[in-house]
């Protein structure tokens, strides 16, 4: 895979760049296996780009029947709670999506065991993708630096 480096003025044009090349993967992932999977990234940096492929033209540019979704991190709150990424993906972008309820795969986090948590979604990975690999993982950056609820000072992390 070859990184490709942009520099963009503004957040409403990274925004808008960040969907053009959502929709393009999308679609190439779905016309070569008949299916897009993607990771999604929490916090708040992405919202702006899922509420952006909530609208026209983008929601009307893949099929969102053959989309899979994932997420790359997730908090050991309960899916309503205001510090839920999956509350936000889908407040700003999921409602609004013509997308198959089985398709969204949320992390289970009502037991509220991380460990526990962690081993049933990478179950619920595998089943669903068979070893297939993700066609996009999105990451967020933190206003601290961190990376999909990665911090270094953590010890487990060292």
């Amino acid at each position: 895979m070859k990184a490709v480096q942009k520099i963009l003025p503004d957040s409403e044009r990274l925004i808008e760049a960040a969907a053009e090349h959502f929709v393009v993967t999308a679609r190439s992932a779905i016309a070569k296996r008949g299916v897009f999977y993607v990771a999604l990234a929490g916090g708040s940096t992405p919202k702006g780009l899922y509420q952006k492929l909530a609208t026209s033209p983008y929601v009307e540019q893949i099929d969102w029947a053959r989309v899979h979704i994932f997420f790359g991190d997730e908090r050991c709150v309960p899916a309503t709670h205001d510090d839920s990424n999956f509350k936000m993906a889908r407040l700003a972008m999921l409602d609004h999506l013509p997308i198959p309820a089985e398709n969204v795969h949320r992390m289970p986090t009502e037991s509220g065991d991380a460990a526990e948590v962690a081993s049933r979604y990478e179950a619920t990975i595998k089943l669903v993708m068979e070893d297939k690999p993700f066609d996009l993982v999105l990451l967020g950056l933190g206003p601290d630096g961190h990376i999909a609820s990665l911090f270094p000072e953590l010890r487990h992390l060292r």
